[in-house]
């Protein structure tokens, strides 16, 4: 939510399959596992969702990955 003339802020939940501390903690934020938060203080609109889906990408392949080496790891 924005806060302020121009501070953003964003706060994560998971239901635990997910680790959003790690998440906010790219973005400059922080938190635990199933909760983080990460403010933007001057930041616009634009660039914070930029960052947030390059974040997201980042994650979602670093992820991907970690489950096709599970996977061969497992068929060894």
């Amino acid at each position: 939510g924005k806060t302020g003339n121009r501070d953003i802020k964003i706060s994560a939940r998971s239901d635990g399959t997910i680790n959003v501390q790690l998440i906010a903690e790219k973005l400059g934020g922080g938190g635990h596992f199933s909760s983080a938060a990460v403010a933007f203080d001057g930041s616009n609109i634009t660039e914070v969702k930029t960052a947030l889906i390059n974040v997201l990408e980042s994650h979602l392949t670093e992820a991907t990955n970690d489950a096709k080496k599970s996977r061969v790891n497992k068929e060894d």
